[in-house]
């Protein structure tokens, strides 16, 4: 663990950094001369969920920041040989002497990274294999739009279907609502599924068929080269990284290849090059789109979005809906003037406020941004506290990153037993208590009580909330 004073140092280091990550991708994708879906590759993503680069430019950065005070280091420890590469050249470089060990000893790290790639190449068979079949077996006709359409791009999940039958929409809440008859009935949703069971697609399309909004769903329009097509593709695209710019003035080609090598059949990429050839298949059924709202969070699936939009449907307007609050830990979330060029976002980004506008511009100032409805903050309108309730509830907001999450429940397990407020755990959308549980077995402690209640419901309740970057704080 860092000390205070040096937390506190990789905290303003990390600003600075960012500018440089975000002029390093640029070269990297210059150097390789990428092009086209080259772009989905996780790599040139500056998304921290999805590379450790951003997290190894900080690390570089702090100790070169030590290294230039000669501040006495007697070791350092590191996580993989690619850091452990770049942090002996950076001592060599500074004329330093401290010894580098690696966090955990294993076995064979050729081994290691084979049974990982085999194990990445059998989840693409599963998942390819359930999303192609189970549409088949369910013997249900696609639905096939008679108008031209507004493309509304979002996540969804089996439990976003009520007991009634209606779709609970979590991203644009009150968007159809607010649009006049003859564009709202224009809209239909393109849910991008996480499925991880024959259940997940299977249960979702019988929700669709009892809804009475209308859905797209993507598995129902692939065909077979379709999957070959982004096995083959997510085999190949990663490996067009082959030059690596230097960083901190030292060969950091290790950490770059590395990362491009863990993308090979990544689910990511796979999945992101299925939703390009989805526009593909859309226009070669003679589907007409008027307009596409991408739920942007500028990964690679929006890329996917925007590349298949433009390559299929050139004339058609993206627009991005950024409908959250995250800190400037999330790079990805500012777009830069290398992906405008390349055509990967979108044309113009909606925010929720104008203090985000500049922030959003901050890469690339020719980029149009702007205010648009916080849809999914709209019950902040109508919230009023309770002033005179019991409140003796420690609500557990907790984020998508599971290792915060651990962290927070682990913390939680530590406060003394006689204690005379209740821990509710309200987990983050994208994980159903049965995964949660298996990610985290320790949440099943007894002094845990999961809730499923909205956060204005919770709210009169509970005394503190406990989350990390999530917007449930902001609320």
């Amino acid at each position: 663990l860092l000390s205070i004073e040096l937390a506190k140092e990789l905290t303003k280091i990390t600003h600075s950094v960012r500018d440089e990550y975000t002029d390093y991708i640029g070269r990297l994708a210059q150097t390789n001369s990428l092009t086209g879906l080259d772009w989905l590759v996780n790599v040139t993503c500056r998304n921290q969920d999805q590379t450790k680069i951003f997290d190894n430019f900080c690390k570089l950065r702090l100790l070169e920041s030590c290294l230039d005070i000669n501040l006495q280091l007697n070791t350092v420890i590191v996580e993989d040989q690619g850091m452990y590469e770049a942090v002996y050249a950076l001592c060599r470089k500074h004329g330093a002497n401290f010894t580098v060990e690696f966090a955990t000893t294993g076995g064979s790290a050729v081994l290691s990274r084979l049974m990982h790639l085999l194990r990445r190449v059998a989840i693409l068979v599963y998942i390819s294999l359930i999303s192609f079949v189970i549409p088949i077996l369910l013997k249900k006709k696609k639905i096939i739009p008679d108008h031209s359409i507004i493309y509304l791009d979002m996540f969804a999940k089996v439990s976003d279907f009520d007991e009634n039958g209606d779709f609970i929409d979590r991203h644009y809440p009150g968007l159809l609502q607010t649009l006049e008859r003859g564009q709202a009935d224009k809209a239909w949703y393109a849910p991008i599924l996480s499925i991880r069971a024959p259940d997940d697609l299977k249960l979702f399309i019988n929700g669709v068929e009892r809804s009475n909004n209308r859905f797209l769903i993507m598995e129902q329009w692939l065909n077979v080269s379709d999957y070959l097509f982004a096995f083959f593709q997510s085999f190949k695209l990663p490996r067009r990284i082959k030059k690596v710019p230097d960083y901190c003035g030292v060969d950091i080609s290790t950490i770059i290849l590395r990362e491009s090598a863990l993308d090979i059949f990544s689910a990511g990429i796979f999945d992101s090059l299925l939703r390009y050839r989805f526009f593909q298949r859309l226009k070669e059924s003679g589907i007409k789109i008027d307009k596409v709202i991408d739920w942007s969070e500028n990964q690679v699936v929006d890329r996917a979005l925007c590349l298949g939009v433009r390559s299929f449907y050139p004339s058609v307007r993206i627009i991005g809906y950024q409908g959250f609050i995250v800190s400037e830990y999330y790079v990805s979330h500012e777009p830069s003037w290398y992906e405008r060029e390349a055509g990967t976002i979108p044309d113009v980004i909606c925010v929720m406020n104008e203090a985000l506008v500049s922030r959003k511009k901050k890469y690339c100032p020719d980029q149009k941004i702007v205010v648009a409805p916080a849809f999914r903050f709209m019950n902040l309108m109508n919230y009023h506290s309770v002033v005179d309730s019991v409140r003796d509830i420690i609500l557990l907001a907790l984020p998508v990153h599971i290792d915060t999450s651990r962290m927070i429940i682990q913390l939680c397990l530590r406060v003394h037993e006689d204690f005379n407020y209740k821990f509710q755990i309200k987990i983050h959308p994208t994980y159903t208590k049965k995964r949660f549980l298996v990610e985290i077995p320790e949440a099943s402690d007894s002094r845990f009580k999961f809730v499923e209640d909205s956060l204005y419901d919770l709210f009169p309740d509970t005394a503190l909330l406990v989350s990390s970057d999530s917007s449930a704080c902001f609320e």
